[in-house]
């Protein structure tokens, strides 16, 4: 009916209740998320980017079915092909992320009144997902066949022991969440797998809380469907992940997808909490974003400094050897050589046969002077691994240290040969080369450094020299030039152009080039 009057004002249009309830409900988790301190690691450490990355995309794509869900003919399908585009984006920035139909699953179940029956009528289009999630598995189980061998290798963990373990790492990982204390904290933990039901004794009730978890979830799904949200999605998140998958039993990155629905589900809590105390939301969320925020940025204190972040014995697991080695790394150019040998000798004792331990300890004992050690060092590391290169590369600075320059000619092959993008240990060969009068030799040596690297400072600086050696003026200044264009804060590149131009009779090109060489570090 045509109304018979005209308001003479319009009330401003205020939401409702729930909705804004829901507002304040998503804003608060949102903000948790950003300062949770779990997530830590996968934002600071830069490797994990593919992390962040992945989980943009994942979240991307289950918005766009959300949306997609609401609509039919050519407007589903344009947004449901999109939510399939962002869900491969995001299985390319980090395979686990296969998980995301599975969201999208639990998303139904909670969503939809009767799931049945929407299973029947997406029948086609879920068969499709299906067939290409499966075809897309099997991909990426080939594709890794290899790195999935050599983690096999590095854990060895029985199948079964795997599987008794996630419960307790799941029962860490909801205790994280909840008392995130730096402390608890760790890059890399020592975690005892789970031998039996009973070995260690939480396994059994780890095990129990986490059935206990999913038969929560079916059974509030009408009543409490954002807590069966927040529980599936946890479950669902980490199902590739803490798997019977050879890879490492925690790490904390892990969470940073996994507990959306979790904070999501807080956020709810929080507001609701809020409304029964008839208080803004803000006033119970700003003290927890706080506390929290506290958090993150002594964790992140913490990972500004690696002989802090790795030297930590409750995070010793089974890969805590190699953030042990960036430790000794740190503490050796600070000159803390004891300090570097301290932990070198800890790496030892987790991982007897991680060759890089060795290397570096032979690189404590070059730098002590006692090159009889470190050459044994490093012998000791190529018995733990023939193509270890930075243990060739090293071998062969210390047998040149030692006037034994033929085998230190040997050594820089075989790194090169074990790594053949290695430009040091061919800078380092061509050196001798030319020491030993075979010029020629040396310029075919650096020919190869520049085509592998056509970038590399070291090694134009010092083709230039030896083309200007073997009378290739020209081609001699144009290779320092490049040097000087590309590192024009390396000194061996302008000392390579003064050399050259000086040969050439440019001397006033040469004399600059000394000057600024002058004011560089060597």
């Amino acid at each position: 009916a045509t109304p018979t009057a005209t308001p003479t004002a319009t009330p401003t249009a205020t939401p409702t209740a729930t909705t804004s309830n829901l507002d304040g409900a998503a804003t608060v988790a949102a903000l948790f998320f950003a300062v949770h301190p779990v997530h830590t690691q996968a934002v600071t450490y830069v490797v994990q980017r593919m992390t962040v990355m992945g989980a943009t995309f994942a979240l991307a794509a289950i918005l766009l079915w959300l949306s997609a869900r609401e609509r039919r003919g050519r407007a589903f399908a344009a947004r449901a092909g999109a939510a399939a585009v962002a869900t491969y984006l995001a299985i390319a920035c980090k395979e686990n992320f296969v998980v995301v139909p599975g969201i999208v699953l639990v998303l139904e179940a909670v969503l939809a009144r009767d799931l049945g029956a929407t299973l029947r009528a997406r029948r086609r289009e879920l068969a499709l997902a299906g067939a290409a999630l499966a075809a897309a598995g099997a991909l990426l189980l080939r594709a890794y066949a290899p790195v999935l061998a050599a983690e096999r290798a590095r854990l060895p963990l029985p199948v079964a022991e795997r599987l008794l373990s996630q419960g307790r790492v799941l029962v860490h990982y909801l205790s994280l969440l909840a008392l995130p204390l730096p402390g608890r904290l760790h890059v890399d933990y020592a975690w005892a797998p789970s031998t039996g039901l009973l070995t260690p004794p939480t396994t059994l009730p780890a095990l129990a809380a986490v059935a206990l978890l999913a038969a929560i979830a079916a059974g509030v799904r009408r009543r409490a469907p954002l807590v069966s949200l927040a529980i599936g999605w946890f479950l669902v998140a980490l199902a590739v992940e803490q798997s019977v998958l050879p890879v490492d039993l925690v790490f904390e990155q892990r969470l940073y997808f996994a507990d959306v629905g979790l904070l999501v589900l807080a956020g709810a809590a929080l507001a609701a909490a809020a409304r029964a105390l008839r208080v803004a939301p803000w006033a119970l969320a700003a003290p927890v974003a706080l506390l929290l925020a506290a958090g993150t940025l002594a964790r992140n204190a913490r990972w500004l400094d690696p002989a802090l972040l790795y030297a930590d014995d409750a995070g010793a697991g089974p890969g805590a050897a190699r953030g042990l080695l960036t430790v000794a790394a740190a503490l050796r150019a600070r000159g803390d050589l004891d300090g570097a040998e301290r932990v070198l000798r800890r790496a030892l004792r987790l991982a007897p046969g991680e060759a890089g331990a060795y290397v570096n300890l032979g690189n404590v004992a070059l730098d002590r002077g006692r090159l009889d050690e470190a050459e044994a060092r490093y012998r000791d590391a190529l018995a733990r691994d023939r193509r270890r290169a930075d243990a060739w590369y090293d071998l062969g600075i210390l047998l040149a240290r030692r006037g034994r320059a033929a085998e230190a000619m040997d050594a820089y092959r075989a790194a090169t040969a074990a790594d053949g993008a290695f430009t040091s240990a061919r800078v380092n060969l061509s050196l001798l080369q030319l020491a030993a009068g075979e010029p020629s030799a040396a310029l075919a040596t650096l020919d190869e450094a520049v085509r592998v690297d056509p970038g590399g400072v070291s090694a134009l600086a010092n083709r230039a020299v030896v083309r200007s050696v073997l009378g290739r003026t020209a081609d001699a200044l144009e290779d320092a030039r490049a040097a000087v264009r590309l590192g024009p804060d390396r000194a061996v590149a302008w000392l390579a152009l003064a050399e050259v131009a000086e040969a050439a009779g440019r001397r006033d090109e040469a004399s600059q080039a000394r000057d600024r060489a002058r004011l560089l570090p060597r």
